[in-house]
């Protein structure tokens, strides 16, 4: 028998954190004969960071009998502006359907809970292992309170295996990461 090669892909999409707006004041000072004019910036900082993702987790699925990790993936989140000392940045992710697409409609594919990851190494934040879901978005890591760069390396994705899988070629499932300040 042939072995069967199965390419599973987790598309990504960012829901991040921008800067917003930069407001300009301008004050006068009028005292006794003299006038002085200045300007003052103000400037209306919004929270944010810059965050770099995979923009893709490949699964090459060779044995449907047994789960499938697919090669650790890292995320880094640089220049953190957050409200207050204490607040936080939280990382999640969750699947924008409920399964995946099959290569040919109608097929027999994985679900989005088939998919797994682990806690990974952080270095300024806590990892957390979780379970894609459909419906919410799940914790992948948290950054700790003040920090101002976060990573997390060795995240690894595992995808369960799923013997009632028929069809080789292409199974997609596109996901969507969400990056939120939490706290107070």
């Amino acid at each position: 028998m042939s072995s069967r090669f199965v390419t599973i892909v987790l598309m990504s999409v960012l829901i991040a954190l921008m800067l917003q707006n930069a407001a300009f004041g301008v004050w006068f000072d009028v005292t006794g004969s003299s006038q002085s004019f200045g300007s003052v910036a103000t400037f209306n900082l919004s929270e944010q960071c810059v965050i770099e993702l995979p923009s893709s987790v490949t699964f090459v699925v060779t044995n449907l009998s047994t789960s499938t990790s697919a090669p650790a993936v890292s995320i880094d989140i640089s220049n953190i502006a957050l409200a207050s000392a204490t607040k936080q940045l939280k990382l999640s992710v969750r699947a924008n359907s409920a399964e995946f697409t099959p290569p040919t409609p109608g097929a027999t594919t994985w679900e989005a809970a088939d998919v797994t990851w682990n806690a990974g190494v952080c270095s300024g934040a806590e990892g957390s292992s979780g379970t894609m879901s459909g419906s919410g978005f799940n914790t992948v890591a948290t950054v700790t309170a003040g920090e101002a760069s976060a990573s997390t390396a060795g995240l690894v994705f595992t995808l369960d295996a799923k013997s009632s899988v028929k069809r080789s070629g292409n199974h997609t499932l596109t996901i969507t990461w969400k990056v939120e300040a939490i706290g107070a």
